[in-house]
């Protein structure tokens, strides 16, 4: 599915994430103390939008949540979650750039994206704009993967399937990344259409509906999970 790092490509990886290592002493900036006191309401049993407010969608507070009960409520395990989000999602660019500019940019790519990643302020990281980059990223790489597979076949309808859902978790980062989800879907119609054969224009037809359908239907998934939130009566 992806083509294996080589010992460049994960070398250009670890020595970017090395040199990022000192964002661990940040100290946490407003916004992450909002995410922060929102996190441990949830983990007392409290929800978001009823026991504490804020204006963010909800994947932030859950995602600080989830950090605090693996590695303890603290600043260091605010500054960990981008560590661990950022080296989750450099094979999914490693993928793309592979696919798309070839090795040596991928090897670039796995070098740099980090390391101006980590250039980011203390109150610019462990953002829900900066964490969003991990769901973002596969999300890229599957819709990639959808539109080079065999039209109408099971392999590029998962892909398509996966792409959608990744788009729903990246719009419950903030509502208006559904302009992402919609660029990926015009993305992916536009690699269906271009050099199409006549002959195959009908099949074709057909895929595009069934496969674009992905992204909407986990988009509504997202959007009905939000549902709650909004009609429960303080």
């Amino acid at each position: 599915m992806i083509r294996r790092l080589d010992r460049w490509a994960l070398a250009a990886a670890v020595l970017g994430i090395v040199l990022a290592l000192p964002v661990l002493t940040y100290p946490m900036g407003r916004d992450q103390g909002m995410y922060a006191n929102i996190a441990q309401s949830i983990r007392a049993g409290g929800l978001p939008y009823i026991d504490m407010w804020d204006i963010k969608p909800p994947a932030i507070y859950y995602l600080y949540a989830a950090g605090f009960s693996v590695f303890g409520a603290s600043p260091l395990t605010v500054r960990l979650l981008d560590l661990i989000a950022i080296p989750l999602a450099l094979p999914a660019l490693f993928g793309l750039a592979d696919a798309i500019a070839g090795r040596r940019a991928a090897r670039w790519a796995m070098l740099l994206f980090p390391v101006f990643y980590f250039t980011e302020t203390f109150a610019s990281l462990s953002q829900s704009d900066s964490l969003v980059l991990l769901p973002m990223m596969w999300a890229a790489w599957a819709a990639h993967r959808a539109s080079k597979s065999p039209p109408a076949t099971r392999r590029a309808l998962g892909f398509a399937l996966l792409s959608g859902a990744l788009c729903a978790v990246v719009m419950s980062f903030k509502h208006y990344y559904a302009l992402f989800a919609a660029a990926l879907a015009v993305a992916h119609l536009a690699a269906r259409g271009h050099g199409a054969r006549p002959r195959r224009r009908a099949s074709c037809g057909r895929w595009r509906r069934s496969s674009s359908a992905a992204w909407p239907s986990a988009c509504r998934s997202c959007c009905i999970s939000w549902r709650p939130a909004f009609s429960t009566k303080c």
